[in-house]
């Protein structure tokens, strides 16, 4: 969370281009790394320090940025033996989506409660492995880039220039952030890529708090996280060969040893489709021709890659023709093939299960990180922004949702696998925006040594402790694909102890299914091969109305209420007027009913007929 669900609010031909580098001129002069360490009062009791890796214009190695980048992180050491345990880097998606959304509602050390306290997360990930938070790319979360004063419009999440002294109003909230100009953060996933190498070696080589005797490094990512999570790794593994080779001079390598995708969307091409056969009912048809017909969405995307390679094969997103034909694919392909279920209003784009307006897992961290005391002790100069339009904006006049990075994601997967570096898909089976019948297929079409071994794999059940099967799994050594039951799009969030018993068993190399058995060359799953588990509909939560969340959340006559001042808001929640009339549909009674064949074409039947 978030894959931008209404990036094509954003028109534009012409990016803020990305100036090619000129490697002789990036000597990472002036560069500073400050933190300072957080109160354990703030979430956990954990040792944990906060602080940015602060980068002035052209200061990085092999790209050009003319302006500074603070990139904010937060670091948790693990909860036992620190000293010994390795290094996991979580990042949410976006783009331009803070990674403390992960922290807070998802793995990290604590939860906020609706009184605004934190509480403890018991299955947090740092319980055995120390836990870096990266707030990327620049402009993201509290990283910035030139300190500006603004008003932040809740409504939508806009930030607009202000004087210091704006009192702003009940939905504008004053406040400093970065300069919100689109030319001053990364506009592609290969440029992001970039950044992260350049923050990833000076927080590794200056941050004297990372002091431990188990030096692998692996990355866990989410949503749009499914692109740059094999990105991000492929670039360093790329930069590990030229520092090998001595290409590369004043860098270190970087053990990289596991990647994680949650609920990935990684290829557009490649999953697109499963969208609307996800979300199945008697008008799916209209979005499937969108998709297939001449000039539709997948001759759009072929003409974006075509151009891309041809025009702009390192992704710099500096030229104007492929920009715009990306751009415009991108946009079609959710208005016209992803679009139709959302514009249905009735369930929501990251859980089927939920209303459209849905507020898990809840807004409280919003309002904690608004407290200036909570800043203070962060040592954080600028406000909190959860989602960066001006990051999203970015990347999409650019086309990058349509684009691939210069090798490919899938291509990426496979160089990872064969070079001996551990991937784990995971998906909840009730999102949409990432589904798992997409991520799926992505799996299925990653071409690596051992990929026939993984397809013929087959699905075993997961299960925790002797429990009922929470999931199921294909696997085979490095290589796992897993469907998570009754978990939306943020599977840690969802089903914490769950997410946790996968992520730790794919950490320690043992089998997903069970965490009896250390993977080797020749372990494989067995089972059927497709996936056919049906599920009951859960009961659907009611509205939640967040201030900080009001155009997800809340009803129009909640949204009217708020800009008049006639609403009643507790700790940032609207309890007066309630929703009216009854934004929520029925459910029907079945869910994830999957047919299909070996190649993975499953379609999900979402039936909504009475009998049901």
């Amino acid at each position: 969370m978030f894959l931008w669900a209404g990036i094509w609010l954003y028109f534009g031909v012409f990016a803020g281009a990305q100036h090619r580098a000129n490697p002789s001129t990036n000597s990472n002069d002036g560069v500073e790394l400050s933190f300072k360490k957080v109160p354990p009062d703030v979430c956990g009791d954990a040792s944990s320090y906060a602080g940015y890796v602060k980068l002035p214009p052209n200061s990085m190695k092999d790209t050009a940025h003319d302006y500074p980048i603070n990139t904010f992180f937060w670091y948790f050491e693990a909860q036992n033996d620190p000293r010994n345990s390795p290094l996991v880097i979580w990042m949410n998606g976006g783009p331009g989506a803070s990674s403390l959304l992960g922290l807070f509602t998802e793995n990290g050390p604590c939860n906020i409660t609706r009184d605004l306290i934190p509480q403890r997360n018991d299955w947090s990930w740092n319980k055995d492995y120390n836990i870096l938070y990266v707030d990327q790319p620049v402009q993201t979360g509290f990283s910035y880039d030139v300190l500006t004063n603004g008003l932040l419009d809740l409504e939508t999440g806009n930030i607009y220039p202000a004087s210091p002294d704006d009192p702003g109003s009940s939905t504008l909230i004053p406040g400093i952030f970065g300069s919100q100009e689109v030319q001053s953060t990364a506009n592609t996933t290969e440029t992001a890529a970039k950044h992260f190498w350049n923050f990833l070696q000076q927080w590794t080589g200056k941050f004297t708090q990372y002091d431990t005797s188990d030096h692998a490094i692996s990355i866990w990512t989410e949503s749009y996280g499914g692109r740059y999570g094999p990105s991000f790794a492929a670039y360093i593994q790329e930069q590990n060969s030229r520092i090998r080779s001595g290409s590369l001079d004043d860098a270190k390598v970087i053990n990289l040893t596991a990647l994680g995708i949650i609920n990935g969307c990684v290829d557009l091409l490649t999953q697109e489709t499963s969208d609307p056969e996800f979300a199945y009912d008697k008008n799916s048809y209209t979005a499937m021709d969108a998709y297939s017909q001449q000039g539709g969405c997948r001759d759009q995307i072929l003409d974006c890659h075509r151009r891309a390679k041809a025009q702009d094969p390192s992704m710099y997103g500096d030229d104007a023709e492929v920009n715009k034909a990306c751009e415009e694919a991108s946009s079609f392909c959710e208005n016209e093939v992803e679009g139709p279920y959302q514009y249905s209003k009735q369930w929501a784009f990251y859980d089927i299960a939920h209303c459209y307006l849905d507020a898990f897992p809840g807004n409280e961290f919003l309002d904690y990180l608004a407290n200036e005391d909570v800043r203070n002790k962060l040592g954080v100069p600028v406000n909190y922004t959860e989602l960066s339009n001006t990051v999203g904006k970015a990347f999409n006049l650019t086309g990058d949702y349509a684009r691939r990075d210069p090798s490919g994601y899938l291509e990426n997967i496979a160089t990872l696998l064969d070079s001996g570096v551990q991937v784990a898909m995971v998906h909840g089976d009730r999102d949409f925006a990432c589904n798992w019948i997409g991520g799926e297929r992505v799996s299925l079409n990653i071409d690596y040594k051992q990929s026939e071994a993984f397809k013929h794999a087959g699905y075993a059940d997961v299960t925790i402790d002797g429990s009922s099967p929470v999931g199921q799994v294909r696997q085979h050594n490095l290589f796992s694909f897993t469907r998570v039951y009754q978990s939306g799009h943020m599977v840690p969030a969802y089903r914490p102890d769950v997410a946790y018993s996968i992520f730790h068993r794919t950490m320690q190399l043992k089998d997903v299914a069970t965490g009896n058995v250390t993977i080797t060359e020749e372990y494989s799953t067995t089972g059927s091969p497709n996936s056919t588990t049906t599920l009951k509909a859960p009961h659907v939560p009611s509205v939640t109305c967040y201030l900080r969340g009001m155009a997800s959340t809340c009803a129009q006559n909640q949204i009217e209420a708020i800009k008049e001042g006639s609403a009643s808001i507790e700790n940032g929640v609207i309890v007066s007027p309630t929703p009216s009339p009854n934004p929520c549909p029925d459910l029907p009674y079945l869910l994830g009913e999957v047919q299909g064949n070996f190649e993975g074409e499953n379609q999900v039947v979402f039936d909504a007929r009475e009998e049901l």
